[in-house]
């Protein structure tokens, strides 16, 4: 499965509303992470920050 078509599912499995992605904005700022400003098509916006799997340690 795709990335997109992942991160979809899960904000749609979170959350009590269809989520159709419209847009995906870069945002800078981070050095570890590569992070994104996601649209949907109603206006909803979330923030996506992403990393390799060797890098989850902390996070646990």
């Amino acid at each position: 499965m795709p990335l997109a078509h992942a991160v979809v599912a899960s904000i749609c499995a979170a959350t009590p509303r269809p989520f159709e992605l419209l847009r995906v904005v870069p945002v800078g700022g981070g050095d570890i992470n590569r992070s994104f400003l996601l649209e949907g098509a109603d206006g909803a916006r979330y923030f996506l920050k992403l990393n390799t799997a060797d890098c989850a340690t902390p996070f646990l």
